[in-house]
């Protein structure tokens, strides 16, 4: 219970940006760090929870000074594996962490060979509002790398945050600016080669959006208006053709459903005289 209490105590202290900064260059730190490999989720839930908020507290301050983040790639392996927990605020503490771990290309590569990357990716379907905001903040940083993008991309990644948007998003938007930051840097480091599908889904997900706030009488707030607009011009600019192929891809599909159907040649048979079953 002792040592609950002072790992607990650790982690609030570890927010104030006075002391948190000297907090993480103490060298004790790394008995922290080794609690992680330690401890057994069913056998000392508490610690382990309050451990891996502490790092994730401490993770935000990034120094080479910082025990915690010189020794940066080691915890990949370890809270990457808290991302697959039942519980969901070890879910929500590692995913924290990752948001500020991810910030440096060494630790973003580390994710990408482990493939936590692949786990967060799932995260974006989670139903719990806190882990998707999370989960979507890393996102976020991993789309603006063009080592981890492209094995994200192939992923269905786009989709995931399409989907996050329309399902998550309308009532909360600060989760919808981070989630279009995360379609956007994707868009950017893949060059816009997003396929006409693709595209006119994307724009369709972002309009409802606009709808949604609109109908509920809300103003669009200036980082959501800024990301959305700046979104929005990318994928005409820059998907116009693409756009124009799949329009008419559609409209054709409509046309020939609407079409009366073709003369068929074949006779109708009379159906056969049916006899009641046994």
């Amino acid at each position: 219970d002792l040592l609950v209490k002072l790992v607990r105590l650790l982690a609030h202290l570890a927010i104030s940006p006075d002391v948190g900064p000297e907090l993480a260059r103490h060298k004790g730190l790394t008995g922290l760090m080794r609690l992680l490999d330690a401890l057994d989720m069913d056998a000392a839930e508490e610690l382990l929870l309050n451990a891996v908020s502490a790092l994730t507290n401490l993770s935000y301050y990034p120094s080479e000074s910082s025990v915690i983040w010189a020794r940066r790639s080691e915890l990949v392996g370890a809270l990457g594996s808290m991302l697959f927990a039942e519980n969901q605020e070890a879910v929500l503490e590692a995913a924290r962490a990752f948001g500020n771990l991810s910030r440096d290309p060494a630790v973003r590569e580390e994710m990408h060979q482990t493939r936590v990357d692949e786990a967060l990716v799932l995260l974006l379907d989670a139903s719990d509002r806190e882990v998707l905001t999370a989960a979507a903040g890393v996102v976020v940083n991993l789309a603006a790398d063009p080592h981890c993008a492209p094995g994200m991309v192939e992923s269905d990644v786009m989709v995931l945050l399409a989907d996050a948007l329309d399902r998550a998003a309308a009532g909360d938007q600060p989760l919808a600016s981070t989630l279009c930051q995360a379609l956007y840097n994707f868009g950017v480091t893949q060059k816009w080669r997003l396929g006409g599908g693709l595209a006119l889904s994307l724009l369709r997900s972002l309009q409802m959006l606009q709808d949604t706030i609109e109908a509920e009488g809300e103003e669009t707030e200036e980082g959501l208006d800024a990301v959305l607009t700046r979104l929005q011009h990318a994928i005409h600019l820059r998907c116009g053709e693409e756009l124009l192929e799949e329009e008419r891809r559609e409209q054709a599909e409509h046309e020939a459903l609407a079409a009366p159907p073709a003369h068929s040649y074949l006779e109708p048979l009379d159906p056969p005289e049916e006899e009641p079953g046994s």
